[in-house]
């Protein structure tokens, strides 16, 4: 699972430098040009190599549910996103969760308040590693993945909120 989510995350970093200007040699004659904003390019890969080289660090910026507890108890300094559709955001999501569907995440990030710490959580744990990353390196926010979102905070006892209230 973790080398998976390594895996896919190096893909994904790959695919920022691509898109900001940058060729791999393919044996095709492929014409690239320079990035316009090389200053922007270079901070964004620089971003990028740190995130990676911190996820070796810090579990891959991965914490179960317990953790999330026992981190927030003491620091209260947390924002809960949940990057699922809203459709299953209103099935039921933790309480005090902010819904960002993961696809508009870059461009609603504002509404993740600057300065806080933030944990992402989808339904399979597929989208948020990729939430953790775009909010790390473009966001410069503090990103943890809340490891089986919904169903292991309603597992560790916590409480939820769908469409009809209060669970």
């Amino acid at each position: 699972m973790k080398y998976l989510l390594v895996r896919m995350l190096l893909m994904a970093s790959l695919g920022i430098c691509i898109g900001q200007g940058y060729c791999l040699s393919s044996g095709m004659n492929q014409s690239c040009s320079a990035p316009e904003n090389r200053n922007a390019t270079l901070d964004y890969m620089m971003k990028a190599d740190e995130f990676l080289n911190g996820a070796w660090n810090n579990s891959l910026y991965m914490m179960t549910v317990p953790e999330f507890l026992n981190r927030s108890k003491n620091d209260t300094n947390w924002t809960i996103v949940d990057v699922r559709q809203p459709q299953d955001f209103q099935q039921n999501h933790i309480k005090g969760a902010i819904n960002i569907p993961f696809t508009d995440l870059i461009a609603d990030m504002k509404e993740i308040p600057a300065g806080k710490k933030v944990a992402v959580y989808c339904a399979s744990n597929k989208r948020s590693p990729y939430g953790v990353m775009a909010l790390r390196i473009f966001g410069d926010r503090d990103a943890w993945v809340l490891l089986d979102g919904v169903s292991a905070w309603i597992a560790a006892g916590q409480p939820v909120d769908s469409a009809s209230g209060p669970a």
